[in-house]
Parts: structure tokens; sequence; C-alpha cells
């Protein structure tokens, strides 16, 4: 760029060298995307051209108008979209309506022979009688139970002391009566040793 050249000048050059630059690239990334076949590859190139064209469109921004009209309000001209109600996608039923009591629809009870959703053909002598829930108990079985009741039950067996293993010996060496008039002696002794204790 020679000396001396206007601002408004080198902004123009400068944009014609983007402007070149950038339609070189574009050329050849359309060129790629014509030989390439892989997927991949094609989407980027895809995304890279869009880039390229979007850095190359220089027309003003179009602004989208609003389908609302502005309207007056404290604050001045403000766009407020009119309010519409969403239709519901819900099947409304109508359930009719009844007054005063509603009138129960009779059942036809099955006669002899007919038949019933449940069992097959109904019939008086096939049907079983009702056999009662408890016995009939007579006066003397009552009797019985509560004398069996009142009777004394047998005392439980008392369980043998549980007794060392020293002990089991000497028993069987020396003998019970031994061994009982040994343990005697001993308790004896130890009442004897409690009383000088206290004293």
């Amino acid at each position: 760029m020679p000396r001396g050249t206007s601002p408004s000048d080198r902004g123009q050059i400068n944009k014609k060298r983007k402007t070149d630059y950038l339609n070189s690239q574009l050329s050849k990334l359309q060129s790629k995307l014509k030989n390439t076949t892989d997927t991949k590859s094609r989407q980027r190139l895809k995304q890279s051209i869009s880039s390229v064209k979007k850095q190359l469109d220089t027309s003003p921004k179009s602004y989208i108008k609003s389908k609302f009209e502005k309207v007056n309000t404290s604050r001045g001209l403000k766009v407020r979209p009119k309010k519409t109600e969403k239709t519901s996608t819900i099947k409304k039923v109508k359930y009719p309506v009844y007054k005063g009591k509603v009138e129960e629809k009779k059942v036809d009870k099955p006669t002899n022979g007919e038949t019933t959703k449940n069992s097959g053909t109904t019939n008086n002598s096939e049907t079983k009688k009702e056999t009662p829930k408890y016995k009939k108990v007579t006066q003397k079985e009552l009797d019985a139970k509560i004398a069996e009741r009142k009777k004394p039950k047998e005392k439980l067996k008392v369980k043998p002391k549980k007794m060392h293993a020293i002990e089991k010996r000497n028993r069987e060496r020396f003998g019970d009566a031994h061994v009982d008039k040994l343990k005697k002696q001993y308790a004896e002794f130890r009442a004897k040793r409690k009383k000088k204790k206290k004293k």
C-alpha cells in the first residue's frame, strides 16, 4: 500500500483483499466437497463453507418486524402480543346428568336349570347341604372336660442339680453318703467362719 493513501481508500483496499481471499477459500472448499465421499468430512466442509459465506455476506441485517401492533402503554409504545386461548388436546366427555335417585338395574336371578357365568346348571338337588361351623356338644362331654381340668396336674420331674466333674467322680468312687457328709461339714465350717468375721 503506497504512502499518503487516505483512510477511506485503505478500508476499501482491505475489504477487497479480504473478499478475494474468502472467495478463493470458498472455491477450494467447494472443490474438496465434490471429491470427498466420507460423511463426517462432508459435514465439516459444509460447516466451514457456511461460515465463509457468512463472512462474505456484507448486506445490512434485516430486522424482522413483529407480527403484533404497538400498543400505547404508560411507558410509551410497546409490543403486546394478543392473548389467545390454547386449544386443549384432551377430549372432554359429557356425562349424563341424573336428577334425584339413580335407578338400579335389576338383575334376574337364575332359576332352576338356567346357566350362570360362574357355574353351569344350578339345581336344588345338586346343591350340597350347608354344614354348621361348630359341632354340637352334649352336657356329658362338657362335664368330662371340666373334670379333666380340675384334676391336679402331675408335678414336673425335678432335674438333677448340675455337678462338677470332680464331684461326679468322687460320688462314683466313694459313694453318695460320704460326699454328702463332707459337703455338710464344709457348710458348717463356712457358717462358723462367717460368724467370726461379723464379730
